[in-house]
């Protein structure tokens, strides 16, 4: 279940900026070699993000507690580093009340098992051929 949520800044592979629901803890949430914030807060007014748009993102399981698992976005692409989620990585997030297995400090350690590069679905703008042109039957 989602906690608090927030509006963050998802930048496209095209380098188009977004405007981003997502859940509190997971947008605060840093990587654990690079320090850097996984989504950072929104910097201005920007569209949301396209119906047929489906962000990047990391999945990841929580050390001690390996049956919880989430999903983390990722709002640049350049904070993935190519084959560098191969197991070595780690996510912290912050606590929260119901926290199983927290780190020393209250962080919750979340250990990345694969990354998943953005993906876009369009429909076609022109269709070539309307019919296959096999009798079925159809008056159409």
């Amino acid at each position: 279940m989602a906690g608090s949520m927030t509006w963050g800044e998802y930048v496209s592979d095209t380098g188009l900026k977004y405007a981003i629901r997502i859940d509190k803890s997971n947008a605060k949430s840093i990587t654990g070699l690079t320090r850097n914030i996984l989504v950072s807060p929104r910097g201005a007014d920007y569209p949301e993000l396209p119906v047929g748009l489906t962000p990047r993102y990391l999945s990841a399981y929580n050390r001690y507690a390996p049956a919880q698992k989430r999903k983390f976005v990722v709002g640049t692409a350049a904070l993935i580093t190519p084959g560098l989620y191969s197991g070595s990585e780690y996510i912290y997030t912050l606590p929260t009340s119901s926290a199983t297995g927290a780190e020393a400090g209250g962080a919750i350690l979340w250990l990345v098992t694969g990354y998943y590069g953005e993906t876009y679905k369009r429909m076609p703008v022109y269709y070539g051929q309307l019919d296959t042109g096999l009798t079925d039957g159809t008056p159409y």
